[in-house]
């Protein structure tokens, strides 16, 4: 992913774009599909003596990982596509594909609070009474690719998770209010359009 700082470029795609888009000063390209390490649809040339920043994938998941939404939204657009990918649906329209993306997302989001519901830990000094000690150095010590193999686990991150579950389950709760949400991640986070059933399921 790419940030201009200086200059002027010209972006196009023949299966994207019906002409170029200028990008200047302020502008980025290159976030389709970075999570996915996927080869980019688009074609990028300088017009104009430019300076770019770069941001790698790896990078990125570092970043939304370190704050509580962002890493609870990636935690969702995973369940709902493993939701997905499982079910094996037959092919289907992208208006369709939006409505199953959606409900998938809001199940997911609904799972993700079941299973904060097992770890919630009472408040306050009674937490830190009851909490075995062994039981919190344990988790501490798992590596970042063991959290990242479970859907959620909230006291292996900082901050409050379950504040943010709450936050986001009560304010998404339906699913077209979980599939505009988290759009814009999915296509982030595949190296195929989440709409095209055929690219990202087809051969699953």
């Amino acid at each position: 992913m790419y940030f201009v700082t200086k200059g002027f470029l010209n972006m196009q795609s023949t299966s994207l774009l019906d002409r170029p888009v200028g990008l200047c000063d302020g502008s980025y390209f290159g976030e389709r599909g970075l999570l996915g390490c996927t080869i980019s649809a688009y074609t990028v040339t300088t017009a104009r003596a430019c300076d770019l920043f770069s941001l790698s994938s790896e990078a990125f998941t570092q970043v939304l990982r370190k704050h509580e939404f962002s890493s609870l939204a990636l935690d969702v657009c995973t369940g709902a596509y493993k939701h997905l990918k499982a079910k094996r649906a037959p092919d289907c329209s992208r208006i369709d594909m939006e409505e199953r993306w959606g409900a998938a997302l809001l199940d997911a989001v609904q799972d993700l609070r079941s299973h904060a519901t097992v770890f919630q830990i009472p408040s306050g000094e009674e937490s830190a009474e009851k909490t075995p000690n062994r039981m919190r150095q344990s988790t501490e010590r798992q590596t970042t690719a063991e959290q990242d193999e479970r859907i959620f686990t909230p006291s292996t991150r900082n901050g409050d998770p379950l504040v943010a579950l709450q936050a986001i389950s009560e304010t998404l709760d339906t699913a077209q209010s979980c599939f505009e949400a988290f759009m814009p991640l999915l296509y982030i986070m595949l190296p195929t359009d989440p709409l095209d059933w055929n690219t990202s399921f087809g051969k699953a």
